[in-house]
C-alpha cells in the first residue's frame, strides 16, 4: 500500500491552486468583442472665445479617447478608457435605427456640437449649437443621444 506523506499532500494542493487561478485568469484576458466592421463615433464641441475644441472618440473596440485641440495646434489625447462592446453595440443600433443616417444637418452656433459616425467606407456629419439651441428636432433629437451618452461614458469634462 503506497502512503502518501504530508509534502507530497501539500504539492498537489499548490498544484491544484495554481492551475485554478491560472483558469480563472485566462478568461479574464480574453479580447473584447471585435466587430465585422469597426466603426467609431466622434462628438466634438468647439468655438467659442478660444475656437478650441474639446470631445471624445468611441471606438468599436470600447475604447473611448476624449481629446482637446487648440487652433492650429495637436490634437492632444488627455484621457483614456474603455467601455464595454455591446454598449457601444447599443450606440452603432442606435445611429442606424434613428433615420439620422438619410439626413443632414450643418447649424452652427457661437458654440457648435460636431457629431461624426465612420464606418469603414461612409463618414456622416451632423453639427448643430451646443446645448440644445437649435429649434431644429433633429438637433434636439441629436443633442439628447450627445448628453445620454456623456454621462454613460463616464468621460469628466
Amino acid at each position: 500500500m503506497n502512503k502518501i506523506n504530508f509534502w507530497t499532500v501539500l504539492a498537489l494542493l499548490n498544484l491544484s491552486l495554481v492551475l485554478q487561478t491560472g483558469c480563472k485568469q485566462k478568461a479574464a484576458e480574453q479580447p473584447p468583442e471585435e466587430f465585422s466592421e469597426p466603426f467609431q463615433i466622434t462628438i466634438t464641441e468647439s468655438g467659442g472665445f478660444t475656437g478650441g475644441a474639446e470631445g471624445y472618440t468611441i471606438s468599436s473596440s470600447g475604447k473611448i479617447e476624449k481629446f482637446r485641440q487648440m487652433p492650429g495646434g495637436e490634437k492632444s489625447i488627455i484621457q483614456t478608457t474603455m467601455i464595454k462592446t455591446s454598449q457601444v453595440k447599443e450606440y452603432r443600433i442606435w445611429f442606424e435605427n434613428s433615420g439620422l443616417l438619410q439626413e443632414t444637418l450643418n447649424e452652427k452656433g457661437n458654440m457648435t456640437t460636431t457629431v461624426r459616425y465612420e464606418t469603414a467606407d461612409t463618414s456622416y456629419v451632423w453639427s448643430f449649437p451646443a446645448g440644445g439651441r437649435s429649434g431644429s428636432p433633429m438637433a434636439k433629437k441629436l443633442n439628447n443621444w450627445c448628453s445620454e451618452v456623456s454621462g454613460a461614458v463616464k468621460i469628466k469634462k
